[in-house]
């Protein structure tokens, strides 16, 4: 039976996104490989292509956002976890119109889950900076 829901396609596309920024593949085709090997849904196929499209082709804007956020880490000082969580929660927010408490306490969630002793906390701040800096509702984002 194939996994479903949202949850599930953010958690599978972090451990693509962790893959790929650790191998240098390419994000679509890890997701290809890995959803036949872990039995993705189709929605959620479609959800972590979605977003993961949208943080390779915005990864600029994207990677700026966490890079002024957080002045006092540079993007390649930053854990790979960690930066893979904003980024999947950035992309969410701005393309898919997620809330934006329901993106920070998601990647907070993952952040916990699959990041060092600290991520959660760090994760947290530096995605509210970003929040308050692209002026979001507290409801869904408007794209810029």
């Amino acid at each position: 039976m194939p996994r479903r829901g949202r949850r599930y396609a953010r958690e599978f596309l972090l451990t693509v996104l962790f893959e790929a920024a650790s191998t240098g593949k390419a994000c679509r085709a890890l997701i290809e490989a890995r959803a036949e090997d872990e039995n993705v849904g189709d929605d959620e196929l479609a959800y972590a292509h979605r977003v993961g499209d949208a943080i390779e082709e915005r990864a600029q804007e994207i990677d700026g956002k966490i890079a002024n956020a957080a002045p006092q880490w540079p993007l390649d000082q930053l854990s790979k976890i960690d930066l893979s969580v904003m980024r999947v929660a950035i992309a969410e927010i701005i393309i898919e119109s997620v809330p934006v408490a329901v993106g920070i306490d998601e990647a907070v969630r993952l952040a916990k889950l699959y990041g060092g002793e600290t991520s959660g906390s760090f994760v947290n701040g530096a995605l509210g900076t970003i929040a308050r800096t692209m002026d979001m509702s507290a409801g869904a984002a408007r794209a810029e």
